[in-house]
């Protein structure tokens, strides 16, 4: 997000979510709150109110009152609540006070009192703002300092305390201190943090990698040591991974299914990689969004549920070999994929992660450079072949090279290759339709009917279940007919805008035609038009459909110039996932497409390929909060407990439940916010101010404020919806109720 490298630090101590839907970050001496566009700094409004400075902040939380709590290492403990800020220091003199100003962790117990970790043990903040003292020099005999880094509920009465010294029980009721045994007894470990994840396992992350003790254990040992045998700063869970955050090998994802790690780290040539692979702390927003704070590369994300979509590219996780991340064409081959890309054909095998490019010649020179693969594909006698953008070459698997005695000049792209008869193959050219005989080498041109067929452009074509092929050319849709000459489809095309036709794809004996600029047709088996999809099904009429599969469940998918759109042919709904929602790019490549039996889709484009199950993919359902942001008049914000020209707010706009306003305010502004961060820019909103306009107006994200001029004396609601990027809207939405008052020489009307 552009808005958060505005933030003068890149170094993230804390970050939080209150209970409005916003986030908090802290640098070393800032605050920050966060809306999906703005940053506002909460620097200045703090030091006016009492000249407080914020001095090395540690930890921010969120009480159940949505009071914002900011721990300091050098200046004690604060409390924002609404527009006011508390203090809390040490005082020698006064023992119902702070026992240190370095403040490192905070735990709030079910009857709203908070649990205070600082450098010399456990403080106990009362309801009436009074601080006990739990002393690990007392309990421990020692008079060294006990550094708390974090504290969690274990039961009723009793906390598990994370120290730099190691990890120790609490009884809140006998307030004694028990150490506990980690792994083999390890007496010299620092614990950084303490997970307790829905499944009620414990996880630590410490100095010497990461523990876990399972429910019915009583011990802690070493989880996959061989693996993460490095520091662990932060931990976090989510619906299906344990994420963990290392001091310098990056950030771990584990499967709570089945333990497998992704790796992520900092790859300078991979644009979307971590920015920094030294993670100091992890937070999980309410809508799945994964907030990554790095030591000095700033502010990362991740929408968990975009991991669904399976995107394999160039990273040190994924199809790092593949060499280029340009993907024209795909094939599924048992457990391997083959693609077709920029710098030769790769077999990528998904489990293992490993890949086999084959691109050298048997002369042992490279022979994918001019010539590019552009599609490959199994003969009848599992022989597979590369067309190519210079004609077509033969892989052997055994030897590792590729064959390349086949190559014809004459036709600048093959597009396509496929299964024919028992010893040929079809290929589509950009200067027509071919057979090729693969015994003896033959290359002849397929008999058409319409003599204007020789010379088009063959881009993609479909096989339907009862072995009829299609094929999408520069001309239309062209077939076979019962004499199995090419013909095209003069009834199709007198319903299409253009010629130009991209993919094509059948459902039921139905026909899909995907276009050039100009969207999606549907045609029943007598080649009639039954609908052209557009804006009033989500389907834009200015799309490319690059390609169309289905799955199982009256869905079709198209990948796009702009996009991947899933399509329910029952309903006409679609809904449109973008690079945000975890796909490699917004632009995929013609025809770089491909189903497996078992109904996984992969789809191919600029920045690699996605793979997925069309049943793991779903829309976010939540509901973002929707908060007034900001407050204007004649133009310019109004902060709250701030008097500007005679007119003062008590609190913050989206605090009030009612604004007054008089006959001098006559020109006012609202900004307002959907709080959800996985793509604000594709967050809509709708307003309304009720006794004024005559029902909602529908903005995007840019439009996000409204301002109104000479209100009339008497009273008004305004009302704001938003949705999320999914399309997901909170229909309550945010309202405030608006009193203008009349000025004093019209008041006797009253």
């Amino acid at each position: 997000m552009q808005a958060l490298d505005k933030l003068p630090n890149t170094r993230i101590r804390s970050l939080v979510q209150d209970k409005q839907g916003y986030l908090w970050f802290a640098t070393d001496n800032n605050l920050w709150r966060f809306d999906g566009y703005k940053l506002k700094s909460y620097t200045d409004i703090l030091s006016m109110q009492g000249q407080i400075v914020l001095k090395e902040i540690s930890k921010l939380y969120v009480s159940e009152n949505n009071s914002l709590w900011i721990a300091s290492k050098l200046n004690g403990l604060f409390k924002i609540s609404s527009n006011s800020i508390t203090s809390f220091q040490h005082n020698a003199s006064d023992n119902k006070s702070i026992s240190s100003n370095t403040v490192s962790a905070i735990l709030e117990e079910n009857d709203n009192s908070l649990w205070i970790g600082t450098n010399n043990g456990l403080n106990h903040l009362l309801k009436n703002n009074e601080f006990k003292y739990y002393p690990f020099s007392k309990a421990l005999n020692k008079t060294d300092d006990v550094y708390i880094t974090s504290i969690i509920s274990l039961s009723e009465n009793k906390l598990l305390v994370g120290t730099m010294t190691g990890l120790f029980s609490f009884n809140t009721d006998t307030h004694e201190y028990i150490k506990i045994k980690i792994g083999r007894d390890i007496d010299k470990i620092l614990i950084y943090t303490i997970l307790k994840d829905k499944d009620q396992k414990i996880w630590l992350g410490t100095s010497l990698g990461l523990f876990l003790k399972e429910p019915k254990s009583q011990h802690f040992f070493e989880y996959k040591p061989k693996l993460i045998h490095f520091p662990v700063l932060t931990i976090f869970s989510s619906d299906k991974n344990i994420w963990v955050g290392s001091i310098l090998e990056g950030l771990i994802k584990i499967s709570k299914k089945d333990g497998n790690t992704t790796i992520f780290k900092h790859q300078p040539e991979v644009k979307d990689s971590i920015s920094d692979n030294s993670i100091t702390s992890l937070m999980l927003d309410r809508a799945g969004v994964l907030w990554v704070n790095s030591f000095n590369g700033g502010v990362n994300f991740i929408d968990t549920k975009a991991l669904n979509f399976n995107l394999e590219t160039s990273s040190d996780s994924s199809l790092f070999c593949s060499e280029s991340s340009i993907i024209y064409g795909i094939d599924q081959e048992g457990d391997n994929t083959w693609l077709a890309s920029e710098k030769g054909v790769t077999k990528f095998n998904e489990e293992k992660k490993q890949c086999v490019l084959y691109n050298k010649g048997v002369e042992g020179d490279v022979v994918f450079g001019q010539k590019i693969p552009l599609s490959t594909n199994l003969d009848n006698k599992s022989q597979r072949w590369v067309a190519t953008s210079m004609g077509l070459s033969k892989i052997n698997e055994n030897s590792m090279l590729v064959d390349v005695s086949n190559q014809f000049y004459n036709y600048k792209n093959t597009y396509f290759s496929s299964k024919y008869d028992s010893d040929k193959i079809l290929l589509g050219t950009d200067n027509g339709l071919f057979t090729y005989d693969t015994i003896n080498a033959i290359l002849n041109p397929v008999a058409v009917a319409n003599i204007s067929l020789n010379g088009a452009k063959f881009y993609n074509y479909y096989k339907d279940a009862n072995n009829k092929f299609y094929f999408a050319t520069n001309l239309g849709i062209a077939y076979f007919n019962d004499n199995k000459k090419l013909i095209l489809s003069t009834k199709i095309q007198s319903y299409l805008p253009t010629t130009e036709i991209t993919s094509i794809y059948t459902v039921n004996n139905e026909i899909w035609v995907g276009t050039y600029l100009h969207g999606l047709f549907h045609f029943n088996q007598q080649h009639e038009l039954i609908k052209r999809y557009d804006e009033s099904n989500g389907i834009p009429t200015g799309l490319s459909i690059q390609g169309i599969l289905s799955d199982a469940f009256n869905n079709l998918w198209l990948s796009t110039d702009d996009g991947l759109i899933k399509l329910n042919i029952k309903t006409g709904l679609s809904h449109t996932f973008h690079l945000s929602d975890g796909l490699q790019n917004n632009y995929f490549i013609r025809a770089s497409s491909h189903k497996t039996s078992d109904g996984k889709l992969y789809f191919g484009g600029r920045n690699g390929f996605n793979a997925f199950y069309p049943e793991d993919i779903t829309i976010n359902e939540i509901p973002p909060n929707i908060v007034l942001t900001d407050f204007s008049r004649f133009g310019k914000p109004q902060g709250a407990g701030i008097k500007k020209d005679g007119f003062l707010l008590n609190k913050p706009i989206n605090e009030l439940a009612e604004l007054t306003l008089s006959h001098k305010d006559y020109v006012v502004g609202f900004e307002f916010a959907a709080l959800g961060f996985a793509d604000p820019s594709r967050n809509k909103y709708a307003y309304m101010m009720e006794g004024q306009d005559p029902g909602w107006t529908y903005v995007d994200a840019d439009n996000r404020r409204i301002s109104y001029s000479n209100l009339k004396a008497g009273k008004y609601t305004f009302r704001v919806k938003g949705s999320n990027k999914d399309g997901v809207w909170n229909e309550v939405g945010k309202s405030l109720n608006i009193v203008v008052k009349p000025a004093s020489w019209f008041s006797w009307w009253a």
